[in-house]
This record gives structure tokens, sequence and C-alpha cells, in this order.
């Protein structure tokens, strides 16, 4: 091991922070469609919530699913605590790859549901794949060793 790979960062954890036009609307997809679960729900800088309320707006929201978690933050709070964040636009500049077990059943009750999704496809080196289109733009990439 040589200095510089000795000296770089362990990371302990990674939790993706997404822009979203509508923080509720976003984490109801992920909770109806995969299986994702309520964290918390922040509607301003004072509150945590545990569940949502349909008269509020909320700006930030954590889900988890198992160990993984994925926070969605309202466009305009992004923009304003991200500095670099500015004048960018959200959507298919990302794609979040997610390793799953009976993808064929997901695959299926998804496209059931008529969302955007590409075709189950065995890749040329051998693992089945789809993708969906969230309703933001962004794409997830779902695979499973064939």
């Amino acid at each position: 091991m040589n200095q510089k790979t000795k000296n770089l960062l362990k990371i302990k954890k990674l939790t993706p922070v997404i822009a979203v036009e509508n923080v509720q609307k976003t984490a109801e997809f992920y909770t109806k469609y995969l299986g994702f679960q309520l964290a918390f729900a922040v509607p301003n800088h004072e509150t945590v919530e545990q569940f949502f309320e349909n008269d509020k707006e909320y700006r930030y929201a954590m889900l988890k699913s198992g160990e993984l978690e994925i926070a969605f933050q309202r466009l305009d709070t992004f923009q304003n605590d991200i500095p670099f964040a500015k004048n960018q636009s959200i959507g298919g500049s990302v794609s979040f790859h997610m390793d799953v077990d009976n993808i064929e059943n997901l695959y299926n009750r998804l496209k059931s549901e008529n969302l955007e999704v590409t075709e189950l496809k065995t890749t040329w080196y051998g693992v089945l794949e789809f993708y969906l289109k969230d309703l933001n733009g962004y794409i997830l990439e779902f695979t499973q060793s064939a």
C-alpha cells in the first residue's frame, strides 16, 4: 500500500441527498413502488416529523430500506444550502444502482403500474437489469446476478 492510498479518507456511510420539486410526492413514490419507509420528514427548520401531513410543504425527508438511506430535499432549499447547486437542474444526470433479489417480481410489479421502465434484459456480463425513471427524472438501475 503506497502512502497516498494509506491516507485516504475512510467513508463510513454514503447517503444520497437528491434535489426534488416535491418531497412528499417523491417519498410516496419510493415507499409505494420500492418499499422504502419514511424515517423522518422536515417541514421547516424547527421540527422533525415521523409522518407526512397533507396540509404542509416539506423541505426534506429521509427514507430507509434496511441499512440503505436516501434523502430528498426540495430544490429551492437544496440550492440555498449548497452554492454549487444554484441553477442546476434536477433529474437524469445521475443514476442510482441497486442490487436486488427477485428482480423479475419487482420488474413485473413496476411495469404493471405503468411506470417508465426499460425492458428486463441479461447484460453481456451475465447480470439481469432494468432501469426505472422516477417522477423527478432520476434513473434507478436494478440488477440481480443471473
